[in-house]
């Protein structure tokens, strides 16, 4: 829910493991996140790595994808670099973030 929308939305939890596990589908992550114009500056190289993240973590190959050691340490790494997020939007995915702003 990084980008404030359900994946698939409108497919049943059968309709998403039919496709996904047939290689018909797979979770796909905006290319253009880090560009969003709500995202702080100082957020964007951190945006960055959480899509390189998750999509390390959905591989289709098993060996592939990093262990969650790996990704706890990461997850953790970008946190320690984010500044403190405005108390207004701290808890609001980016979509929500912008129709609170605008409101």
């Amino acid at each position: 829910m990084y980008t404030g929308s359900r994946p698939w939305a409108g497919l049943s939890h059968r309709q998403i493991l039919v496709a996904v596990v047939n290689g018909e589908a797979q979770l796909e992550w905006p290319a253009t996140l880090h560009l969003h114009p709500q995202l702080p500056d100082a957020h964007r190289a951190a945006a960055q790595a959480l899509v390189a993240l998750g999509r390390a973590c959905m591989a289709r190959d098993a060996a592939r994808r990093p262990a969650m050691a790996e990704v706890e340490a990461r997850v953790r790494q970008l946190l320690a670099e984010l500044p403190p997020a405005p108390a207004s939007s701290a808890a609001l995915p980016i979509g929500a973030a912008a129709e609170a702003a605008a409101a």
